[in-house]
C-alpha cells in the first residue's frame, strides 16, 4: 500500500519536471504527506473551449470521494486503489476511464514488521533526486444543495485561464504566480476564489463527461493512488507498493482519449518495475505532526 509519502519539491520545480502549463492551488512541499492532506496532482485537462488538453498541476485532497457519495468521509478510506481491479470496482471505475492523474513524489514510506511485531520505517526513493510519478485517479464531489458555478469555459467569471491567466478554478488562486507564492488559499480569501470558477462546465453532467474542472464552485477535488504487487527490492518490506509511471508513459496515462477499460489495464500491465532504493529512517515519520528533511535522512 501507500499510506505516507514525501513531496518536498517546490511548485515551480514540479511544473518544470512535468511540463505543466497551468498551476492551480498547488500545496507547498511536505516531507510527511498523510491521508486527507492536500497533495499535488498532474492531469491533462480539456478546456470546454478547445479540444487541446492543457497540463495542470493542481491541489487535491488525498482520499478519493466518489461523486455519488453522500458525504466526503469515505475519502479517508480510499487512499489507495488496487491497479489489478481499478477498472471494475464501483468506487474507481469511472475515474479510471476518464480522470487519471500523476501524483508527484520524492519517494514514499513503508513500515517493515519483524517477528516480534516491531515496525521499522523505510523511505523508498529513486536513485536520482527527481520526482517520481505515482499513478492516481481523481474525482469531483459536490455537497448536497450547493450553488452552481458561473459561466463556463476558460476565463469564465474571473478573467482568462490558461498559462498564467487570471482564471482560477474552484478554490484556486487566480493565476500561476499566485499559486506559486500562495499554495494554500486563494488571493483575497475563499470568497474571492468562489467568484472565480475559471474552467467550469455548464453543469454537473458535463463535469463528469469531460475530464475537466468541477461544475460547482464548492466542489471537493480528491484523489487516490494506485498500488500493485511489490517488486523484489521492495517486497521484503511490504507486499504492495505504488504503481509508478515512468516518464515515457506519462502522456499515455494522462491521455483523455484513452477510455477503454481493457486498454487501460493493458497499459497498467505494461509499466516496468521501478528502480527504488530503500533507506531506513527515523520513527518520527510515524507522527503526522513531524515534518522536515530529518524524516528522510538515513539512520
Amino acid at each position: 500500500m501507500c499510506g505516507r509519502f514525501a513531496d518536498y519539491f517546490e511548485t515551480d520545480e514540479l511544473a518544470e519536471a512535468f511540463a505543466v502549463e497551468r498551476v492551480v492551488d498547488a500545496p507547498g512541499p511536505s516531507y510527511n504527506v498523510a491521508p486527507t492532506a492536500r497533495i499535488c496532482l498532474v492531469r491533462d485537462a480539456v478546456p470546454p473551449s478547445s479540444g487541446a488538453p492543457v497540463r495542470e498541476l493542481r491541489g487535491a485532497r488525498w482520499g478519493l470521494v466518489p461523486s455519488w457519495s453522500k458525504d466526503p468521509l469515505s475519502g479517508s478510506r480510499l487512499i489507495n486503489a488496487r491497479a489489478e481491479t481499478v477498472t471494475v470496482k464501483p468506487s474507481f471505475r469511472a475515474a479510471a476511464r476518464s480522470r487519471r492523474a500523476l501524483i508527484p513524489a520524492a519517494g514514499y514510506f513503508e513500515w517493515q514488521t519483524d517477528a516480534a511485531g516491531a515496525k521499522t520505517p523505510f523511505f523508498l526513493h529513486p536513485p536520482t533526486d527527481q520526482p517520481i510519478a505515482m499513478a492516481g485517479l481523481y474525482e469531483w464531489w459536490w455537497p448536497p444543495g450547493g450553488g452552481s458555478a458561473g459561466p463556463g469555459g476558460v476565463g469564465g467569471s474571473g478573467g482568462s485561464g490558461g498559462v498564467g491567466g487570471s482564471g482560477g478554478s474552484g478554490w484556486a488562486p487566480g493565476d500561476r504566480s499566485a499559486a506559486l507564492t500562495n499554495p494554500v488559499g486563494a488571493p483575497g480569501g475563499r470568497s474571492a476564489a468562489l467568484t472565480n470558477p475559471g474552467w467550469a462546465p455548464a453543469d454537473r453532467s458535463a463535469a463528469l463527461a469531460v475530464p475537466g474542472p468541477a461544475a460547482r464552485v464548492d466542489a471537493l477535488l480528491s484523489a487516490t493512488i494506485l498500488t500493485r504487487a511489490a517488486t523484489d527490492s521492495t517486497g521484503q518490506i511490504h507486499d504492495r507498493m505504488p504503481l509508478i509511471v515512468p516518464r515515457e508513459a506519462w502522456a499515455d496515462w494522462l491521455d483523455p482519449g484513452l477510455s477503454d477499460p481493457a486498454q487501460i489495464q493493458e497499459l497498467i500491465a505494461s509499466l516496468p518495475d521501478p528502480e527504488l532504493i530503500p533507506r531506513r529512517v527515523s520513527r518520527a515519520v510515524g507522527s503526522v505532526k513531524n515534518n522536515g528533511p530529518h524524516l528522510v535522512a538515513p539512520v
